[in-house]
Parts: structure tokens; sequence; C-alpha cells
């Protein structure tokens, strides 16, 4: 590893600012375990390539068919041209820019680490440090360790769930995320815009103002991004017949790809199983394959978890923004990667970008119950609370 890489690393060592680890252990431990596990997870990645496995961090750093220079639009364009224009003007070596990328990805697990904080902060809540767990799953760090789209897109979400749980005070902060969704992945930049559109217009106290720039922000993005479409993802998107010879070169894309015809061939709900459930065990071919098994098990009991308690996941949404927010980014996210998924690889790494919205969602239930428990104990040590003391955790979340 040169300066280039060591650079890489410092820059993920100053998300500290955003953790704001000062007077709170937890915090500190968590940030720490957080750094460790993803640069192991970006030398892990690494190695995993020299190994000879096949992955777009080749593409991305050597460009062995000259693609830089040829290719236009958003996407795949703009992530080549930041690491060949990095490379010419600053050097650095192959491992350095898994650096460099590890520390977008580390950026968003702080981001969503802050987000858990605010939320149990809200309720009145410390969380220990178990209700971190979930952000130490070894596909959240894999997936966004590595020179590639997957880290600055979780970068990207995870800074948009946050910034929407403040959204008047972090309209920059959502800027910046919006931005970089679109020149990312531009249709989950259009996903944004719209999830944003809708928390803010269902809610009943958003401020005009806010709801009249989004919707000119909306139309913006959707300008920059149909311009775009045609250069980047090669169809018209004003043309009917464009799209759906598009949406169907998608569909049998496995056929040409290695992909999986029982994915392809299957019916929708069996996709959306299989893009989050998948591989699970029995049909696991290696140790990765166990250990993604295990962690489609914690998925699965989150999921659980989250449809028996489909009654309040209902009621937050319709009650906190950010949830709106965070539900309507997930369930498209999901509904998009379903569609297009041909193979199960491909499902483990892109799920990832919905991850910040999951977890959010589960601990904003989470804190709440537990804002509701620490109430009843409350009332049982004083029945007649002061009414400084009488707001309920759902109101503080609610704003």
């Amino acid at each position: 590893m040169t300066l280039v890489g060591f650079a890489g690393f410092l820059f993920a060592l100053s998300a500290a600012y955003v953790a704001d680890l000062r007077g709170s252990r937890t915090r500190l431990v968590v940030f720490v375990l957080l750094l460790v596990t993803h640069s192991a997870a970006a030398l892990a990645y690494y190695l995993y390539v020299q190994g000879g496995a096949i992955s777009d961090a080749v593409l991305y750093y050597y460009d062995d068919i000259g693609l830089y220079g040829r290719m236009s639009g958003l996407g795949t364009a703009v992530l080549l041209a930041f690491v060949q224009e990095l490379r010419t003007n600053v050097g650095g070596e192959f491992f350095d820019y898994f650096m460099i990328f590890q520390a977008f990805g580390f950026w968003g697990l702080v981001f969503v680490a802050k987000a858990i904080q605010e939320i149990f902060e809200e309720v009145g809540v410390e969380p220990s440090v178990w209700i971190y767990l979930p952000l130490f799953l070894p596909g959240v760090h894999f997936w966004t360790a590595a020179i590639g789209k997957d880290a600055p897109i979780f970068l990207a979400i995870a800074l948009s769930v946050w910034a929407s749980m403040r959204l008047t005070k972090r309209l920059p902060a959502m800027g910046i995320a919006m931005v970089l969704l679109i020149a990312v992945r531009p249709h989950i930049g259009l996903v944004a815009l719209i999830a944003m559109a809708v928390a803010a217009l269902v809610g009943r106290k958003t401020k005009l103002w806010i709801k009249a720039l989004l919707l000119v922000g909306i139309a913006a993005g959707g300008y920059v991004i149909g311009s775009n479409f045609e250069s980047t993802f090669h169809f018209d998107a004003s043309n009917t017949d464009s799209v759906n010879d598009y949406m169907s070169s998608l569909g049998s894309m496995g056929d040409t790809s290695g992909g999986d015809a029982g994915i392809v061939q299957s019916a929708f709900p069996i996709k959306v199983l299989t893009l989050w459930f998948r591989p699970f065990f029995l049909d696991a071919e290696n140790m990765m394959g166990y250990i993604a098994s295990m962690e489609n098990l914690v998925l699965l009991i989150m999921a659980g978890f989250l449809v028996r308690n489909f009654r309040s996941v209902r009621t937050m949404f319709f009650k906190i923004p950010y949830i709106r927010f965070s539900l309507v980014m997930f369930a498209a996210i999901t509904v998009i990667l379903a569609l297009v998924n041909y193979n199960v690889g491909l499902g483990l790494r892109q799920k990832i970008m919905a991850m910040p919205c999951l977890l959010v969602i589960l601990t904003t239930l989470l804190a709440l119950r537990a804002g509701q428990r620490n109430q009843a104990r409350e009332f049982d040590a004083n029945p007649f609370p002061t009414r400084h003391g009488s707001r309920s955790p759902a109101a503080s979340l609610g704003g």
C-alpha cells in the first residue's frame, strides 16, 4: 500500500467527526470495530480478486479494453473516469483504490450508525452495543469495500436516509446524496427522488415550500436522468417500444451471462425471496455460500419480525416522514432488483444498497418498543408524570 491507499484510510478515519464519539464508549467501540472490520473486508476482497475471481474492480482500475474516453453518460462511465483520472494524476496501486472505495462504504456505515443513534436519542433510550450488530453482517462490509459502484451507492443511500430524518436542516446532505445516486446509478437516483416526494407530500406537517422544492427537484432530476438514458442504458425513454425491448433484454440477460434459468423464469414473489434469502444452506456451494446463508438467516429473522409487526410499521409509515422515505426506497429497490436479477451472486451484491433503509426501519420499531417499555416503568414508579415527560416515543420520532 502506498500513500494513496493510506490517504484512503485517513478519509475513512475522518468519519469520526460525523460519528460524534465524545462521551460515549459504545459509539467509540462500534466505530473502531466497524473500521477494523471494513478495512479487513477490503483486504479480503483484494485477495479474492487476486485469486482469480471475476470482479468489476479489474475493469475500473486496469481498463484493459480501453473503455475510458470512449464511454459517455452516467453510471459506469462516471466511475471509470473517476478512477482513471485519479490514477493518471495521483497514481497508486490496485490495493490503494480498494482503500479509497472502502472509505466511501465506511462513511455509509457511519451514517447508518449515526441514524441509529439519533433514533434512540429521540425516544430517550440509550442504545446498547447489540443494536448495532446488523452493521456487522459480512455482506455489508465485503461488497462495500471494493472498487466499484456498490461503495458509493451504499454511501449515497445511507446519507439520504440520514438526511431525511431532518430534511429541513439537511437539504445540502440530501442534495449531495442525490447527485451521487444519479451519477452512479441514475435509476436509483430517480427512485430516491420519488421516495422523498412521497415522504413529504403524504405528511401533513411538511411545509409548502419544501413540497414545492421537492417537486422542482424531481422534475430536474427526472430531466437529467431521462436525457442521459439513451447514452447510459442505450434506449430511448420516450419510446414505448424501446423501453419494452430494453426490459426484455434485462429479463433474458441470464441466458447469456451465466444466469440461473430457474430465477429468470420464476414468478415475481419467488424472485423477491431469491433476492433476499438465497443462498440458504442447502444451495450453498462453498464457504462463501455458507457465510451468505448465515447472513440470509439473520435477514429472514429481521423480515419475520417486521412482518409480525406489520401494523406498527404501517402506523410508522403514516406518522414518520423518514420511514415513508425508507419504505418506498426499500420497496422500489427490491422490485427493480427482483425484476432484473438473474443469478444468486448478483443478488447478494446488489441487495446491499437497500440495507440502510431496512436497518433504519427495524431500528425505529425497536426504539419505539424500548421507549414504550421505559414509559411503562416510569408510569409504575410515578402514575402522575409531569407534562414534560408525557410525549410518546412515536410523537418524538414523528416530529
